[in-house]
């Protein structure tokens, strides 16, 4: 299933067009369809980061989706139940040209089995800058 990544001018939202009632002065584009969206953020240069749970950061550059992601954590995550990649945030000092994502890294766990687990023991809530 594909949820739908809806981004106007003044409002961003998850839920698919034909379910939204638009308040009076908005409007409703459909920007780019990315599966299982957990959050958005914009750049300074114009570019929109959609962090996927799965833990794919996709990249919304002059209103196209660019095909392969920008970061693929997706060996390094755990995204089962409500984990994965959930957060991302711009560095509000644009020359620093970075970004903070938050996300569940997998542990030896038997509840996250895909990929090399890290760290040792349970699942964990991370914050990375990437820069």
């Amino acid at each position: 299933m594909v949820a739908v990544l809806t981004v106007s001018l003044m409002a961003v939202g998850a839920v698919p067009a034909e379910a939204a009632t638009v308040p009076s002065g908005f409007t409703d584009t459909l920007v780019a369809a990315v599966a299982s969206p957990t959050a958005v953020a914009a750049t300074p240069d114009g570019r929109i980061l959609v962090a996927s749970r799965p833990g794919r950061l996709m990249v919304v550059k002059n209103g196209v989706l660019l095909g392969a992601p920008a970061i693929d954590l997706s060996t390094k995550i755990c995204a089962n139940q409500e984990r994965g990649l959930l957060g991302i945030a711009v560095d509000p000092n644009p020359s620093t040209n970075s970004i903070y994502l938050f996300y569940t890294a997998k542990g030896t766990a038997a509840n996250c089995p895909y990929g090399t687990p890290e760290p040792a023991g349970p699942p964990r809530n991370r914050v990375s800058k990437l820069a």
